[in-house]
């Protein structure tokens, strides 16, 4: 019997020569004795026990995150001191900008602009805190159908 070559003339690895792939599931057979449904009762047990050992935690991480106050509280946390973070630095971005362009404003203008701002602020706070609150929820819904769990992130 001769032995396959590769394009470079060396020659294929026999299965026999080549080393296991190591797995970290079991698949070997349980030694079967007895009836047919004994068999099956110990593939089955076998079966289980490798779900409990793969499986198992990550359903059991899931369902810790599911509905957690603690995680839905720092995600709304978190959305709110985004968004007061960006809004604490506009009015040292405005004065930079009509600096650079010779601009000043005067008193009123500034007042009429802090308010604005907190209007602003105010509205882009509740937005970002329901977009977050509705993601919290999408997510949830996600670990309790099973859709996707790979893909679930964070609060």
């Amino acid at each position: 019997m001769t032995q396959m070559q590769g394009l470079d003339n060396t020659p294929f690895p026999r299965l026999s020569d080549r080393a296991a792939p190591s797995m970290s599931m079991d698949n070997s057979l349980p030694e079967l004795q007895g009836s047919a449904s004994d068999a099956r009762a110990q593939i089955s047990r076998q079966q289980y026990s490798d779900f409990l050992r793969r499986f198992n935690p990550v359903r059991m991480k899931l369902a810790g995150m599911y509905d957690n106050p603690m995680l839905r509280q720092e995600s709304l946390s978190q959305a709110g001191t985004m968004v007061r973070d960006s809004f604490d630095r506009l009015p040292e971005q405005r004065e930079r900008y009509l600096s650079g362009l010779g601009l000043e404003m005067g008193e009123q203008e500034q007042a009429s602009m802090e308010r604005q701002d907190n209007l602003a602020e105010s509205l882009a706070d509740v937005t970002a805190r329901n977009r977050a609150q509705r993601a919290f929820d999408d997510r949830n819904e996600q670990i309790a159908v099973g859709l996707n769990p790979g893909r679930i992130t964070g609060g």
